[in-house]
């Protein structure tokens, strides 16, 4: 028995056409640009605002600074709000650092607490004439009661933490009461 071999012609590789070109540059590029604008042009930006003087109203006062920013015993800027020696607003920059902390993950939580309401009963109200804020506050709300539930724990377990939050803005963990400490 004998065998002949084939010839096998060797595929040809295939250039991608102008529409593969077209989407593949939409699915890189833009996301690319995206990056590059809301990342690495901020960020670049804060660096080089670091070296200067400014306030932060007008690009015209912009002055160069070095590196006395980054000098200890040398003077911040003139017109500055001190947020961290300012007693009347700590609490209301605490609160806000600790709900900005949470607020995506307390996010996740209602939307899918949002996902598990039945639509029938939505439906349901609304064949009944109920307006959006009655199905709200009759249907909706009840049915999330085990997500806000778990969204207090959360928020009331967090809030005994919030030590790191009073010894960053004070610089001592005895300069605003809170509960974790008077405990």
């Amino acid at each position: 028995m004998t065998t002949t071999a084939t010839r096998v012609k060797p595929r040809r590789r295939r250039a991608f056409s102008r529409g593969d070109r077209f989407t593949l540059s939409l699915f890189v590029g833009v996301p690319t640009f995206l990056h590059l604008v809301w990342v690495w042009i901020p960020a670049i930006a804060t660096i080089c605002l670091s070296f200067t003087y400014w306030n932060g109203v007008n690009i015209s006062d912009i002055k160069w600074a070095g590196l006395a920013n980054y000098n200890t015993g040398h003077p911040g800027i003139e017109d500055a709000i001190p947020i961290f020696g300012n007693y009347s607003i700590n609490t209301y920059v605490i609160l806000g650092i600790a709900s900005w902390r949470h607020i995506g993950y307390i996010m996740l939580l209602y939307l899918a607490g949002l996902k598990s309401v039945d639509p029938s009963l939505r439906e349901a109200a609304a064949i009944d004439g109920a307006t959006e804020w009655q199905t709200f506050r009759k249907i909706v709300f009840p049915a999330m009661k085990p997500v806000n539930t778990i969204v207090i724990v959360i928020t009331v377990i967090e809030s005994l933490r919030a030590f790191d939050l009073i010894y960053i803005i004070y610089g001592t963990s005895t300069g605003w009461p809170i509960l974790g400490m008077l405990v």
